[in-house]
This record gives C-alpha cells, structure tokens and sequence, in this order.
C-alpha cells in the first residue's frame, strides 16, 4: 500500500492542509512542534480507528472547542486508488467511514469498517 496523499480538515492543532507524498521515500521536516507526529497519527487513525486503549486518543487529539476531528488519505492498493473518508466525534458511536474507489467513484461498502488499514496492509495498528 502507498499514501499518496493525506488531507486533516480537523485533527489536533492542524486544520485545512493537505500533505501530497511521492513514490519512494517521504521526508517530513519540519521544526519542533510543528506538527509530524500528529501527521503520523492522523494517518495511523485514518487507517485504523482511534484507539483509547494507549491514551485517550479522542481527547488528545479533538481540536480545541470541536466535537468532530475529520479527514481523508488517498492509498493505492495492489493497483486500486481508494479515498478514505473519516470522522471522529467524541464517542464511537458518532464516527464515521467511507471508502471509495477513486477510478470510479463507488462506495467499498466491504472496507467501510474500523480496521481497514488492516484489510490494505495485513498489518494491526500496533505494528504499523
């Protein structure tokens, strides 16, 4: 699976910007608290679902004043293009997913669940 491209509307302190990754090998420098490691856990979420087991994943990264964080990441899997959709609200049962394929625009009902990082890589969400 490649991420080709990864866009938080809301998500911890970062809202509205879009990250374009390339073939190979993607850098992210940036400086102190500038925001790569909640990239990385963004797209860790995106691909798997909030996890409240480590820390309380929705609190820490729910922005300030919101009940919603939301995004998407665009991946080619094994030669597909998929845009996944998501929100998360401040519990469970008000998230949401949506996955499509890019080509043709058709909802993968069969990928709309929680782990779908899990169904593109055979990876769980500790071990990506």
């Amino acid at each position: 699976m490649i991420i080709k491209s990864a866009y938080i509307e809301k998500f911890g302190g970062i809202a509205d910007r879009k990250y374009e990754f390339t073939q190979g090998l993607n850098i992210i420098s940036l400086p102190n608290e500038g925001g790569k490691s909640t990239l990385a856990e963004f797209i860790r979420v995106m691909l798997f679902g909030v996890n409240s087991l480590k820390f309380n994943q929705r609190k820490r990264y729910m922005p300030f004043l919101e009940s919603v964080m939301s995004g998407e990441i665009v991946v080619d899997c094994q030669n597909t293009e998929y845009i996944i959709k998501r929100s998360f609200g401040n519990k469970k049962s008000d998230d949401k997913i949506d996955v499509y394929n890019s080509l043709n625009g058709v909802r993968e009902d069969a990928l709309c669940v929680d782990n779908v990082g899990e169904l593109l890589t055979s990876l769980s969400g500790d071990t990506f």
